[in-house]
């Protein structure tokens, strides 16, 4: 059931890091075509930096009264014209065009990418600075990079060409050979073990043998602090596009050690608040609470866990349907 609850908090979260990737479809885009990788080193990058450990984790302590938000919209008709708008929407998006970044070389899967500065982006879901680059419309590792500014790190490359001089895997995988392969990526470019895959996320080859696609996440105290995407890699292991923005600091993060009860009294609170002035609404019952994710509200400059929240309501009528929505129940180191 996490694994199934999972989905609908990483397709937000997808949503959000992703929607819009371009400016416009000349400076970004998010196609890709063939891509390579090397069986013996998955990546050169000096310019790729491990986080750093807190000097000092200390313990969350419990708030008096938690707070908690509504990341999505709560429904409580079944043809969706009734509903309670979300706290902080998930359109909100921030751009910063200038200062441009310099250029950038680096190198991956045997070639070298020179890219330049398009644009920097904050995401309102998390607390990372994304510098977005482009190649040089002519180049032969034509790709879009995105970097974690903070941290200094690949978090994001679609590679759009095929590289004449560099070897690409030709042995066919299955889905598990696959999976551990892109595993085995993940680990190595985020320099962090211990990722867990949704395997209900995965996505088979298309009949063309490309475009499988994986998804991993990291846990921290029975909470997802981290997600990794392989969005696109071929059936035998070329990989050609991936999303590590949700990556942060890993397990380094600080997240609460609470126990269940603390989130599901805040978020019962909170979806009796916010139905307490539906007319139709008699009653809200069968409260469930499941996949517990760190999150980041920016409007509130605050950290947060948020559960993917099943609720039934009770009508005046006697009649009862049942809903899912997010909560985010905030937190301070």
């Amino acid at each position: 059931m996490k694994k199934i609850a999972c989905v609908l908090y990483f397709l937000l979260i997808t949503l959000v890091l992703l929607s819009g990737c371009a400016l416009n479809d000349s400076v970004c885009s998010e196609d890709v075509s063939d891509a390579v990788s090397d069986e013996t080193s998955f990546v050169s990058m000096e310019e790729t930096s491990v986080p750093q450990p807190f000097p000092e984790e200390k313990p969350i302590p419990i708030p008096d009264d938690p707070q908690a938000v509504l990341l999505m919209k709560a429904f409580y008709t079944k043809d969706g014209s009734g509903f309670i708008r979300e706290d902080y929407p998930n359109k909100t998006e921030y751009y910063i065009t200038t200062p441009y970044a310099p250029e950038r070389t680096f190198a991956l899967w045997g070639m070298e990418f020179t890219v330049g500065h398009c644009y920097t982006r904050l995401y309102p879901y998390t607390d990372i600075k994304v510098q977005w680059y482009m190649t040089a419309s002519d180049s032969k590792t034509a790709a879009n990079v995105g970097f974690d500014e903070e941290r200094d790190r690949l978090v994001y490359l679609a590679y759009f060409n095929t590289a004449p001089d560099v070897d690409y895997l030709e042995r066919e995988l299955d889905m598990d050979e696959l999976s551990a392969h892109c595993k085995a990526f993940v680990e190595e470019q985020t320099k962090m073990t211990g990722w867990v895959e949704f395997e209900n996320m995965r996505e088979e080859p298309n009949s063309e043998g490309e475009k499988a696609a994986f998804q991993y996440g990291l846990y921290k105290n029975g909470i997802c602090v981290s997600w990794a995407d392989i969005k696109s890699v071929d059936k035998c292991g070329n990989i050609r596009q991936f999303n590590f923005i949700p990556v942060g600091d890993g397990l380094n993060v600080n997240v609460p050690d609470w126990p269940e009860e603390v989130y599901f009294e805040a978020i019962e609170k909170k979806l009796n608040t916010i139905f307490a002035d539906c007319e139709q609404v008699a009653e809200v019952k069968d409260i469930r609470i499941d996949n517990p994710c760190l999150n980041y509200i920016r409007a509130k400059d605050s950290r947060a866990i948020t559960h993917t929240v099943y609720y039934t309501l009770v009508y005046t009528d006697g009649t009862e349907d049942s809903f899912q929505t997010l909560v985010a129940v905030l937190y301070d180191e």
